[in-house]
């Protein structure tokens, strides 16, 4: 997934690189900082510096299920708005509201598969918007040594 994170519109924009690997890892990129998630155990490190270890907050990562959880269990008022293409693939396209953050929602769901193409949240300071890729595609993420 890559993740474009703006506070204004039109303003400095940081990009994120995401890894996912089912059921319960992560590595994402940003600057000169990587973070690696392996279950209950979060690695993190800047440049070529040290790995540090920690727990991550309980009850610790998984993918997707406590991914999407995170994002959208809160969720308020869906709606569908109708049907787009992403990379080719016919979707539909989901909005709805996070009244707890305050924050709004769109998401671009596969017909055939129910996999999300694509996501973009809006809330005061927090433009973001995601592209997934290589869905289900050969990825492993593991711990630093």
């Amino acid at each position: 997934m890559t993740e474009r994170l703006s506070g204004s519109v039109g303003g400095p924009t940081y990009d994120t690189t995401f890894r996912f690997q089912a059921p319960d890892k992560a590595e994402f990129s940003l600057k000169d900082s990587t973070t690696i998630f392996i279950g209950p155990t979060r690695y993190e490190r800047t440049g070529s510096g040290p790995w540090q270890s920690s727990p991550p907050a309980p009850p610790g990562f998984t993918w997707p299920t406590g991914y999407y959880r995170e994002f959208w269990g809160a969720m308020a008022a869906p709606r569908l708005l109708g049907a787009e293409t992403v990379d080719g693939v016919p979707t539909q396209v989901i909005a709805f509201l996070r009244p707890d953050v305050p924050a709004w929602f769109r998401i671009w769901v596969g017909v055939a598969d129910g996999l999300v193409r694509r996501e973009d949240m809006r809330a005061e300071g927090h433009i973001m918007d995601h592209d997934y890729s290589d869905l289900n595609g050969p990825i492993t993420v593991t711990p630093p040594k």
